[in-house]
């Protein structure tokens, strides 16, 4: 499943929101300066999410886009269906198949799209803050990865230099040397 650019800029500026949740509205340039989207189609996206009271507007020149609700009430969910509509599994229609394969290959989506309905409307946007600012923090406290290259061992040093130990042609028996000649 790929998500449209509608539902990337959504999730884009509430996910900016809910991390700034307590410094109230954040102007629609800002959003789109940081989230680097064009702000004429993030003002759409916006407006469609006020709509649906995901988001509230401020005019002015404080003014600017605000979550409506707690982090922790908006979910993924909530995002998706209020820029692309209810997620549905949308069939194809159903004279290409037989009745009884067309049946069970609709069930089976139909339960595919609610598992999939159920996972997105247990994650909120509070939850996908957190998770990020925990994974950002353990990616600085990890120490450097040391790129430096691994120490060769005298062995691998000698069998580079000298060649393999145990090699399958050898080059003092004369009868192989004239054999690779004539073949050249």
């Amino acid at each position: 499943m790929q998500l449209s650019r509608t539902v990337e800029y959504a999730l884009h500026a509430t996910l900016q929101l809910a991390r700034g949740a307590a410094g109230g509205p954040i102007s629609s340039s800002k959003l789109a300066a940081v989230g680097v989207m064009p702000e004429r189609f993030l003002l759409q996206v916006l407006r469609q999410m006020v709509t649906h009271g995901l988001l509230r507007s401020t005019r002015g020149v404080d003014g600017g886009y605000a979550l409506a609700r707690d982090p922790n009430e908006i979910t993924l969910l909530d995002v998706i269906e209020a820029v692309e509509g209810p997620l549905v599994f949308k069939p194809p229609s159903a004279q290409t198949l037989p009745e009884p394969t067309w049946t069970g290959l609709r069930v089976t989506l139909d339960n595919g799209v609610a598992a999939l309905r159920a996972e997105y409307a247990r994650l909120t946007l509070a939850q996908i803050v957190k998770d990020s600012a925990a994974e950002q923090a353990a990616s600085a406290a990890a120490p450097p990865v040391d790129s430096s290259p691994a120490p060769v061992s005298s062995v691998s040093a000698k069998t580079r230099r000298d060649g393999p130990a145990n090699s399958i042609v050898s080059h003092t028996d004369p009868s192989l040397d004239r054999a690779n000649r004539a073949s050249i």
